[in-house]
């Protein structure tokens, strides 16, 4: 819903790309709202052009007219730069996002799930409480390391349920089990997108 409101609003504004709203009551003879879709080309024979003008209902004020002639022409006037996959193949690409993604984006921020950030606000209220001043980077940088992963929590609870079968799981299975599980990617993925 918050997404389609924003799209709403890019609409009216005339700021979402590859579309144009036409207002209702901007001219008589168009009572509803309209939105042109400006990827959809109609072609016409220049034998037609003067049927289509004189079929015309309404006409655009010179800036709505300059606005509409940029959203249609910003879509076709692309620079036509080599793709990269072309240049490089396109497991030499992923390769080359992925390096990227860790470089730059995992090594200055840190993902945690809603879970993990309220715990995190929390120690962040108590740390900054007890310091009596807030934090300085390399504090705050200690503080959200030191918060267990979900993947820990997950495996403490496996842990927990395996050991209540009683004599079935030894310690020392149960400890296996909890150990796998938090080393288990396919888990860390799918808490990863909990995110």
């Amino acid at each position: 819903r918050a997404s389609i409101r924003q799209r709403v609003e890019q609409l009216l504004h005339y700021d979402l790309p590859g579309y144009f709203f036409v207002p209702a009551n901007a001219v008589r003879s168009i009572d509803v709202n309209l939105v042109a879709f400006l990827q959809l080309a109609i072609s016409i024979k220049a034998d037609h052009y003067s049927t289509c003008l004189s079929s015309r209902v309404g006409r655009l004020d010179d800036v709505f007219a300059a606005k509409l002639g940029w959203l249609t022409g910003n879509q076709y006037s692309r620079v036509a730069a080599p793709d990269i996959d072309s240049v490089n193949g396109k497991d030499s690409t992923k390769l080359l996002i992925k390096e990227l993604v860790d470089e730059y984006i995992d090594r200055d921020a840190f993902w945690l799930s809603q879970k993990t950030l309220s715990y995190f606000d929390k120690k962040l209220e108590e740390k900054t409480q007890q310091l009596g001043r807030n934090l300085s980077k390399i504090e705050a940088l200690e503080l959200v390391s030191s918060v267990p992963p979900p993947i820990d929590e997950v495996a403490s609870i496996v842990a927990g349920l395996a050991s209540q079968l009683g004599g079935a799981i030894t310690p020392e299975l149960v400890n296996a089990l909890q150990s796998r599980v938090k080393q288990n990617r396919r888990l860390k993925t799918i808490l990863a997108g909990q995110s």
